[in-house]
């Protein structure tokens, strides 16, 4: 069966608070660049070599994620920020989000090769990054063509230094070097 989520408005939410920026797991790309506008400088980099504009009509950061692909391009730059992942669905335990919702961090979302701790019945809702961002991030990208190209490989990194100049805070993400 084919289920269409189009008509869930939660699903394409976008909400930014002092501690967090949330989005819906089915806003497509283009929503979330048209709403996120303070997002920082490497997601507007990342987004401009995520497939083509008519793709990017359509694509969601949730999408992208589900499918637990070693070589999707979201998974490293939203790990580096620290993202987590809202899930929702009949009986998923919590104690704080109510009855069938809970959180995971992004980190520890997928188990396998194209596994993720989704279970029977639920269903990705939003992503939620933290915020302040990360004083340094960086997102590449290695493909047989910059545009339009899934990646071979793809790395984002994001560090904090305290004011001597040390590093605080460090994350080295890769996808597609298994």
């Amino acid at each position: 069966h084919l289920v269409s989520i189009d008509a869930i408005d939660e699903l394409r939410e976008y909400s930014e608070t002092a501690s967090s920026v949330r989005i819906g797991a089915a806003m497509t790309l283009t929503g979330v660049a048209r709403r996120w506008r303070d997002a920082p400088e490497a997601f507007g980099e990342w987004l401009t070599l995520f497939a083509s504009p008519p793709i990017r009509n359509r694509a969601t950061l949730g999408g992208n994620l589900a499918t637990a692909s070693p070589i999707g391009d979201a998974a490293p730059l939203l790990m580096a920020l620290d993202a987590r992942v809202h899930i929702a669905g009949p009986g998923a335990p919590s104690t704080t989000l109510g009855a069938g919702r809970r959180t995971r961090e992004l980190a520890s979302f997928f188990t396998g090769y194209r596994r993720t701790a989704l279970r029977t019945g639920e269903l990705l809702t939003a992503i939620e990054i933290p915020q302040p961002y990360p004083g340094l991030l960086r997102f590449y990208k290695v493909s047989k063509r910059r545009f339009d190209d899934i990646s071979t490989v793809a790395a984002a990194i994001s560090m904090d230094l305290d004011p001597a100049g040390r590093v605080r805070r460090a994350r080295f993400v890769y996808g597609g070097v298994a």
